[in-house]
């Protein structure tokens, strides 16, 4: 007869298997034991979904042997026994899966390991959660750099405002001059922007954060032109400093030397730049060395350097170096469509500096475009600025240009000025005077009106004043 004390022994033997069957059995993570000599003793029935193997062929055999076969590495159970400590690591498996196994020691009381116990768990899908993370990463960043880089393209388009077919294609040869180390001979007439497009040839180029100079050939004497060039040695000649001075060559080196109006410098100057240009060296005022440079050559003029060869007034063989790639800048009254959108530039530009709302009328515009501006963009910049300095209506109109035209012109008896007094003074007297010789000369407001180009609110608003 069996003891109920036995009985409750075996009762309690078989729940506690049981109870071990359902944790094997339900558990997320995949278990795997060992003895202490490493041979496998129970596997999760899961096993097979991480080491493509049956846990049958698992059990009874040594984590060793597993290991050798490449059915996971590293056997964590043969870790644990080596360090005899718990061990947490990432673990490959022959199936191409990565598991993050936690393997954990079971000593006796002699602290003698007899068991071990690895839980494995599936983080293939966490890994390549992260390789997916890591590459949309990566091309965040690319489409940043690219946003980047269009911005900048876009930034540098706007610099030059226009909407023209040609002045397009020079934007574009522009960006092509500018990749290269080339010179450039920029031409076109008097305030069509060839320093502009020299600044962006520039701002284009490999050279962009490196020294940009520009040297008006034609607005520095002659006799300081040279050592304002090429820098001078320390009593090189009667009023030169103690120290040296380094000219706008060397300034400019590893960056761009804009020449304006080059068809302006003096001939002995030019033998020295077309050496400077050859050798890629320059000589100081007052020195016999020679130091070596490497600077971009950006030129420009608005004369026809080819008939100044044939009268003589400018080198042939400097003229072939400096003419390497050519860029003409259009005048603006062949370029019409340019007109308008730089017109609107330049009145939000004096509206911000003059604190002011101005706006032009579709007419206005109109007539702004069948001007000739033998000035080209300067003569319009110029003439935006007296608009919105002496205009007193919001929205200007092309009934008030013909005054504002004229504030320049030869039309008419001249002004002159006897003594010196504030602008805003001299600013009303004229504007007085102007009333009271048409007041004078004309019979209704609405007559003074259109005899001063303006509209009759401004000469009655003029007239109440007084």
């Amino acid at each position: 007869m069996v003891s109920t004390s036995s009985s409750e022994d075996q009762w309690d033997s078989e729940q506690m298997y049981l109870d071990l069957k359902a944790v094997f059995e339900s558990s997320f993570d995949v278990i795997y034991v060992t003895d202490g000599d490493g041979k496998t003793l129970r596997v999760s029935d899961s096993a097979k979904m991480l080491w493509g193997i049956e846990p049958k062929e698992l059990v009874g055999k040594s984590v060793y042997e597993h290991e050798k076969n490449h059915v996971f590495d590293p056997s964590v159970a043969a870790l644990v026994l080596e360090k005899k400590e718990k061990v947490q690591t990432i673990q490959t498996t022959k199936t191409g899966k990565r598991l993050l196994v936690v393997g954990t020691p079971i000593k006796d009381e002699e602290g003698k390991i007899v068991r071990v116990i690895n839980t494995s768990r599936d983080v293939t899908k966490e890994n390549e959660l992260e390789m997916e993370v890591k590459k949309t990463r990566n091309l965040l960043e690319g489409y940043k750099r690219q946003m980047e880089q269009l911005k900048e393209k876009e930034e540098q388009d706007h610099t030059i405002i226009h909407k023209s077919k040609k002045m397009q294609e020079v934007l574009m040869l522009s960006k092509k001059v500018a990749q290269v180390d080339s010179t450039v001979l920029i031409t076109g007439e008097s305030g069509v922007g060839k320093e502009v497009i020299a600044s962006f040839i520039h701002q284009c180029s490999p050279r962009k954060d490196k020294p940009f100079i520009k040297v008006n050939c034609g607005a520095i004497p002659r006799e300081l032109l040279e050592s304002e060039l090429f820098g001078y040695e320390g009593g090189a000649f009667t009023g030169a400093k103690k120290g040296k001075k380094i000219g706008m060559f060397e300034a400019s080196d590893g960056g761009t030397l804009f020449l304006d109006e080059i068809s302006e410098l003096p001939l002995d100057l030019q033998v020295k730049l077309l050496r400077t240009l050859q050798e890629k060296e320059i000589q100081r005022v007052g020195s016999t060395k020679t130091i070596k440079i490497d600077t971009r050559i950006l030129a420009a003029t608005n004369r026809n350097l080819s008939q100044l060869v044939e009268e003589g007034e400018f080198r042939e063989d400097l003229f072939y170096r400096v003419h390497v790639l050519p860029i003409q800048i259009p005048p603006l009254r062949d370029r019409k469509e340019d007109i308008p959108p730089l017109a609107h530039h330049f009145l939000e530009q004096f509206n911000k500096k003059y604190h002011t709302e101005l706006r032009f009328s579709y007419t206005a515009v109109e007539e702004i475009m069948n001007q000739p501006w033998k000035g080209n963009v300067r003569e319009l910049q110029n003439f935006v600025e007296r608009i919105a300095v002496f205009t007193d209506e919001k929205e200007i109109s092309n009934e008030s240009f013909p005054f504002y035209q004229n504030v320049q012109s030869n039309h008419g008896e001249v002004v002159k000025v006897h003594a010196l007094i504030p602008f805003r003074e001299a600013r009303r007297l004229v504007e007085d005077q102007l009333l009271a010789l048409a007041k004078e000369k004309c019979s209704t407001m609405n007559e003074m009106a259109k005899v001063l180009g303006v509209n009759q609110s401004t000469i009655s608003r003029r007239m109440k004043k007084e």
